[in-house]
């Protein structure tokens, strides 16, 4: 039987009763089709999973039976990468959710082609915040990503320093290492953040403060999208990455 899951965001007590947001409760009763009696499991973002039972489908009340805790995914994996048109930079943040990113730091670029206000600015990041969740209940993933507001690439890169990761920035048309063999050199437990450039390429300035504090790392002699870019790089770090089964939600696996 497929599991059903659903999204709090709020503590999630043993033996007791939640109210799900409209969205949720919409998606409950017309996606999931539940109906009262049905069992679903609720997931925080924060490190908790529920098993609860549908009270009533169309209010989405729950009750809350056993909630197992899991602890924050080691080691960070964070994306940073510059705004591109909505469509293909949405979906390249959803497919790298669900690889397992840990957080995401949108870039704005010289380059780039997306200049956001701040009315737009709080718009896309309660949308991206709406597409995390959708990617952490269809993957189970139990801790949401961090998403950080988008900064010029300095910014970010001295932001990325002081939490403790290591910068490792993709370089077109270069000789450097090729970005596996910068993370095995980085070693399996190193925090890391990925910089990905936008199609135009790195500005002058954003390349000096990315060769200043990152290592730089190449994929190969082909210049991608940023999206594939993107997809590629977080990939084959999730691989090369020291995670425990408890960064899914999968407590029975070994």
């Amino acid at each position: 039987m497929r599991e059903w899951r659903c999204f709090h965001d709020d503590a999630l007590v043993p033996g007791g009763r939640v109210l799900l947001t409209r969205e949720e409760a919409t998606h409950l009763t017309r996606v999931l089709r539940a109906r009262a009696g049905d069992r679903v499991v609720v997931l925080d973002g924060r490190g908790h999973r529920a098993e609860a039972v549908v009270t009533d489908a169309k209010s989405g009340a729950l009750e809350l039976g056993a909630v197992a805790e899991f602890p924050r995914p080691t080691p960070a994996l964070e994306l940073a990468l510059a705004l591109t048109r909505t469509e293909a930079f949405e979906e390249a943040l959803a497919r790298a959710i669900e690889l397992g990113i840990t957080g995401f730091r949108p870039i704005a670029c010289e380059h780039g082609v997306v200049r956001l206000d701040a009315s737009r600015r709080a718009a896309r990041l309660e949308r991206w915040r709406r597409l995390a969740i959708e990617r952490l209940k269809q993957c189970e993933r139990l801790w949401l990503p961090t998403l950080h507001e988008p900064a010029a690439v300095a910014e970010a890169v001295a932001a990325v320093g002081a939490a403790g990761l290591t910068g490792v920035a993709l370089l077109e048309r270069t000789d450097c290492p090729g970005l596996t063999d910068t993370l095995a050199a980085l070693g399996p437990a190193a925090p890391v953040c990925l910089f990905i450039g936008p199609e135009g390429g790195w500005e002058a300035g954003e390349r000096q403060a990315l060769e200043s504090s990152c290592r730089p790392a190449s994929l190969g002699a082909a210049i991608l999208r940023s999206e594939t870019a993107a997809l590629t790089a977080v990939a084959l770090a999730a691989c090369a990455r020291v995670r425990p089964a408890t960064d899914l939600c999968l407590p029975n696996s070994p």
